[in-house]
């Protein structure tokens, strides 16, 4: 028999969102945070320019907002120091300086798990100090460790998507070192996919023997794990991840719906050549790349970016409406607000057939319908179709000889890629824990001492099938996940469940 820890830990560390659940061995239970957030965070981080305790979660993203509503954007000439020049000539010293935003009051990080593996982002610039990637992360780990009330002894598992975006190697490390620093130093990965596969069958008491995909589509990674259910135990057959999530779908949006209400697409001028009206067109191509990563769009505030724009306002018509919205968007430092309303309206066909971008400070409502929605996703439905074939190749299991789908991860909601996957494989498509069911498989691995497949050489596309893990379950009581404002078999809150 083995030797179970008094409590089984899982902490999701997310793209987007991060969750934490507890397995005493019969019940599951999520971590309550704060009230606005209860058990899901979202993976935020704010720092203000005047040094004081960071900000964590969904108190982040509220108090940058607060900091920034009907602030201007100005920014001023900074001095970098001086650079030296040695020639045939004799030395010559140039003067460096940079434009900064020197009123800005904090810095807002979002989606910090998606820099883990580009071994190019070592440190940040943060006002007048430069942090170490690890140290932006280290608080988001200790705000959701301090919800559990971990003691230095005790260990935990957190999740890991099957492939980091980036170097994996790099990754875990990073990862595992804000760990450390955050008072969580006996941490053990374990796959996020194999992980809400787990969650997945300890929910099922009269589940049925067969094949299964696991599919966890988040804000920044698709995982995918193909396992096979036999009696008492499952076995791993294949895992495999892609750097494809809601994020990018946000962007996309972004771009193709929100961009034409900035101006792009606006005739500027036309001329006659040979006969021939030609149109010249306004783009967006030198703004979009600060735009759509928002924490970069308060350096479009320089007079190069926003002298065209105030030309084109002054034109008057129709184009200017648009030209005088993107002037806004820059200057009020809004392309985040922005991001947040096409999640929004994102979030909202999954449960509705058409609604809007909405966003009234520079008067936005652009309308968008599913069917509209689902055409812009062409090209992410075709990578998720390749995934999943991918994924059954590796194991060996044909299309027909899958059992169900099973689905977690905000974005594995949206109805197209419901959808794709009933199309692709004509089965069941099975929605587990959207948001909580990942956690919740790490803290019942952890108490049951699973082994990550990863470390056995389970199956991945591109690699060589190796050998397949089996685990065993059949010691385990019947156990349930019990919801928000029910019952609770021990106390969880701001403390350490007992």
């Amino acid at each position: 028999m083995p030797v179970h820890p008094p409590c089984g830990i899982g902490l999701d560390f997310g793209t987007s969102n991060s969750s934490v659940a507890l397995f005493d061995g019969r019940h599951v239970v999520g971590v309550d945070f704060t009230r606005a957030e209860g058990t899901v965070v979202p993976t935020a981080l704010y720092l203000r320019r005047v040094r004081g305790v960071p900000a964590v979660g969904q108190q982040a993203i509220d108090s940058y907002l607060i900091d920034n509503e009907n602030r201007v954007v100005e920014l001023s000439r900074e001095s970098l120091g001086e650079l030296d020049l040695f020639t045939g000539e004799g030395t010559f010293t140039f003067q460096i300086h940079a434009l900064a935003d020197k009123d800005m009051p904090g810095r807002l990080f979002r989606s910090l798990k998606r820099w883990l593996g580009n071994p190019g982002v070592d440190t940040l610039q943060v006002f007048e100090t430069r942090y170490r990637l690890v140290a932006l992360i280290t608080p988001i780990l200790q705000y959701l460790g301090a919800g559990v009330g971990l003691r230095e002894e005790e260990s935990l598992y957190l999740g890991r998507p099957v492939r980091f975006d980036g170097e994996d190697l790099v990754a875990r490390q990073r990862l595992a070192e804000a760990a450390r620093h955050a008072g969580l130093p006996r941490v053990s990965f374990y796959p996020e996919p194999v992980a809400a596969a787990v969650s997945f069958l300890h929910s099922r008491k009269d589940r049925p023997g067969g094949v299964y995909l696991c599919f966890d589509f988040g804000g920044g990674t698709l995982d995918l794990c193909v396992l096979k259910t036999t009696g008492d135990s499952f076995e791993i057959l294949a895992t495999h991840g892609v750097p494809l999530g809601g994020d990018l779908i946000d962007q996309l949006i972004y771009r193709r719906k929100v961009f034409p209400e900035l101006g792009e697409g606006c005739p500027l001028s036309d001329r006659k050549i040979d006969g021939s009206r030609l149109i010249y067109r306004f783009t967006l191509m030198d703004y979009e790349y600060e735009l759509l990563n928002w924490q970069l769009a308060y350096k479009l505030n320089r007079p190069n970016m926003l002298a065209p724009l105030v030309r084109y306002i002054q034109r008057g018509g129709e184009p200017a409406r648009k030209f005088r919205r993107l002037h806004a968007v820059i200057r009020h430092n809004l392309s985040y607000a922005v991001l947040r309303a096409v999640e929004r309206a994102k979030i909202e066909l999954t449960s509705q057939p058409q609604t809007a971008i909405r966003l009234p400070e520079i008067e936005l409502a652009v309308p968008i319908s599913r069917s509209e929605f689902e055409a812009l996703l062409t090209d992410v439905l075709d990578d998720i179709e390749q995934c999943v074939h991918a994924v059954l190749q590796c194991a060996g299991v044909p299309a027909d000889a899958v059992t169900a789908v099973v689905c977690t991860g905000g974005s594995s909601r949206i109805p197209a890629v419901r959808a794709c996957l009933a199309r692709t494989l004509d089965k069941p498509v099975i929605e587990h824990e959207a948001f909580t069911g990942v956690a919740a498989g790490l803290a019942i691995a952890h108490y049951c001492g699973y082994a990550s497949p990863l470390d056995s050489g389970v199956a991945a596309p591109a690699t060589r099938p190796g050998a397949r893990k089996t685990t065993h379950v059949s010691n385990l009581p019947d156990w349930e996940i019990l919801q928000r404002g029910g019952s609770r078999p021990f106390s969880v809150g701001p403390g350490r469940g007992k």
